[in-house]
């Protein structure tokens, strides 16, 4: 699942890299322009990953935990996010020295 998935780029990029179905993942947005999909119509105890790429400083943490630990599989299940917004053109060539 793609959290605050916007216009959809991260997970296009997922799509492509890893070479998955697109149908396998799903992208939510509460943003009103951007709204595909209501969370109550998502299965619980389901995704093996949910990713919220630079937009968890806009959501209360007292309530997206709860809803996040109700939609990952019991204790497989991880949630990865990032809080600020960076460009992918700006870390693709990043080398760690």
């Amino acid at each position: 699942m793609d959290l605050a998935a916007g216009t959809g780029l991260v997970s296009k990029l997922l799509i492509e890299y890893f070479n998955i179905s697109p149908l396998s993942l799903y992208l939510v947005e509460s943003a009103e322009r951007m709204y595909c999909l209501l969370t109550n119509d998502l299965p619980r105890d389901y995704f093996n990953f949910i990713l919220c790429n630079a937009s968890m400083h806009l959501m209360s943490e007292d309530n997206i935990y709860p809803v996040i630990s109700k939609l990952l599989k019991p204790k497989t299940g991880y949630f990865i996010y990032t809080i600020w917004y960076h460009s992918f053109d700006e870390t693709e060539h990043y080398q760690k020295n």
